[in-house]
């Protein structure tokens, strides 16, 4: 089902938008983007032969604050068990066509999606290529590849690759720290959540325009594809954009578009997520809950993420009333940096229907057999938590021993620019590193549709097309 467009739209005026300053730099100037007032959307550029205009906003009724994101820390090293070195995956590429009704006239985007089998070289000045995630050294790489999949816990400001960020960061005259997608990636190794959050929520800081979330949204959309997704429920965080003065419609009609124009084009259906960061206050949390209302029939649910240790779910108990009271379903990161405890919180007093992570269920075993009586989907990020060093080696991940135990695990890319790994990347790592089978690859992608929040018939159409594979590849 094509996500609607949001009603009543509005007449735009002119307004400023005001970026802070984080470990990136800060925004040079004034900037503009497509907005609306009272949550209606904007129409946006029709496509024509000319350059897109700068958009106009109006602010929504955001909070003044805002947040300075963490300098970035020293290199810690993570060893990396079945992720493929950078330099010897092969190209994704494919032609970048025209979306309407967002036309897209950067001369690199359409090279962030190309396919090639040649070892990286560098960027030109025109072309930027990303690697294809997996490599088809076997025939279980090509099996976890192509076999259909969900993917349930990916945040869409994780998947802005350097390539991109520095294009944006130029376009929007936000002044990097890295001048070179190799020097971006360089820092791209953490001590822990903290560490890595602090780079992350100062890269965002190049998203402004309803364009931008386009094209991120439509590159990892792309991405996803290529890697056999069918559906995606993608996370976003509004308060890291609001903070700085782009306006909450901005944000969802850009990434909008793109799920939209994805199911179109590439049969790639979706639903989005709003999540609130756990290190801002509850107060902050309800002002995004009140902004996004009016968005109640694109953004399907709410969650919880950002720094765990400290901030347990009980805090946001109110917060996830309201949310359910107003019509969203609920998810929540717990029991990832957090302990054990944190799951059955999120669970008893936030009434999530999925956990994010929920790696520390290993540590409870009545929890483990509590979420494998009521089906509780855990939405697993191996390789974020091999790099955020949540486990030293991925030989030691839980996925296997939960699986095996009758939980209804998923596997999932979280951040993938940063981690080295997009979907099937986290498929194929985890496959290596414990040796799953190709029942266990396929009871995941399984869980992966039952897991999500597709209607039913969807879900028994995807896992019928799950079962021919599986019968016509063995």
């Amino acid at each position: 089902m094509l996500l609607p467009a949001p009603p009543d739209a509005v007449e735009l005026v002119v307004a400023t938008v005001v970026v802070g300053r984080g470990v990136f730099g800060g925004r040079a100037g004034d900037g503009l983007a497509v907005g609306c007032a009272d949550g209606a959307s904007v129409a946006a550029t029709p496509p024509d032969e000319s350059a897109l205009d700068p958009a106009l906003v109006v602010a929504d009724p955001q909070p003044p604050s805002s947040t300075t994101a963490a300098k970035a820390m020293a290199r810690a090293g993570a060893f990396r068990i079945g992720a493929s070195p950078r330099s010897v995956v092969p190209r994704l590429t494919v032609s970048a066509r025209r979306s309407f009704p967002m036309v897209l006239r950067s001369s690199s985007f359409a090279a962030y999606h190309r396919v090639t089998m040649e070892p990286r070289l560098g960027r030109s000045p025109s072309t930027v290529t990303q690697e294809a995630p997996v490599p088809d050294h076997t025939a279980m790489d090509a099996f976890i590849r192509d076999i259909p999949k969900a993917e349930l816990h990916v945040h869409i400001e994780g998947t802005l690759e350097p390539e991109m960020l520095l294009e944006l960061g130029e376009r929007n005259g936000v002044e990097l720290h890295c001048a070179s997608a190799e020097e971006c990636r360089a820092a791209y190794h953490f001590n822990g959540l903290q560490h890595f959050l602090g780079l992350y929520y100062a890269g965002v800081e190049v998203l402004v325009t309803a364009r931008d979330y386009y094209e991120l949204t439509t590159a990892y959309l792309r991405r996803a594809h290529a890697d056999g997704a069918r559906h995606v429920e993608v996370f976003f965080d509004p308060q890291s954009h609001t903070s700085r003065g782009v306006p909450f419609a901005v944000v969802v009609e850009g990434i909008r578009r793109a799920l939209v124009d994805a199911e179109r084009q590439l049969g790639v259906s979706s639903g989005l997520i709003m999540c609130f960061q756990r290190d801002r206050s509850p107060a902050s949390a309800i002002i995004a809950l009140e902004t996004a209302r009016p968005y109640r029939h694109i953004i399907a649910g709410v969650g919880l993420d950002s720094a765990e240790v400290g901030h347990p779910p009980r805090e946001f108990e109110d917060v996830f009333r309201v949310a359910r009271e107003a019509g969203f379903r609920t998810v929540a990161h717990a029991g990832e940096e957090g302990p054990a405890e944190y799951i059955t919180e999120a669970l008893d007093l936030l009434k999530v229907e999925r956990i994010d992570h929920g790696v520390r269920a290993i540590d409870d075993r009545t929890l483990q057999r509590r979420l494998a009586r009521e089906q509780i989907p855990l939405t697993m990020c191996p390789l974020s938590n091999l790099e955020l060093q949540v486990t030293p080696d991925l030989a030691q991940h839980p996925l296997k021993r939960l699986l095996d135990a009758g939980l209804r695990v998923t596997v999932n890319s979280d951040d993938p620019a940063y981690f080295d790994g997009y979907l099937a990347a986290n498929y194929a790592a985890v496959q290596h590193a414990l040796g799953l089978t190709r029942a266990d690859v396929a009871a995941l992608a399984r869980n992966s549709i039952t897991a999500s929040w597709l209607p039913s018939a969807r879900q028994t159409k995807l896992l019928a097309e799950i079962d021919a594979f599986v019968a016509a590849t063995s």
